[in-house]
């Protein structure tokens, strides 16, 4: 039975490394970044607007589309819809992304 290994680069030293290589598995598919979702940029908008403006009460949610990722038992995967805006619990006040 061969066991998977985690490649760490070159490694002159490592006595499992064949003369073609180590194999990369690529990771594609529903896995891949989807065009306009960046992470770094959607958890900074999230930080940016934790508070309301207007009465800076503590809890606001963020407004999304219906366009995020689906699991396998056909339920939407948190986080990954399009962010477009933010409401506050506490005025009912919304503003855009």
């Amino acid at each position: 039975m061969n066991a998977l290994r985690v490649f760490r680069g070159t490694d002159s030293d490592d006595p499992h490394t064949d003369d073609a290589g180590p194999v990369v598995i690529p990771f594609g598919g529903r896995f891949e970044r989807r065009q306009g979702v960046d992470p770094v940029l959607r958890a900074r908008l999230l930080h940016d607007n934790r508070l309301c403006p207007t009465c800076h009460h503590p809890v606001v949610e963020p407004l999304e589309l219906n366009d995020g990722l689906m699991s396998r038992n056909r339920r939407p995967v948190p986080g990954t819809g399009t962010l477009v805006g933010f409401h506050c619990r506490g005025c009912d006040r919304e503003w855009p992304a």
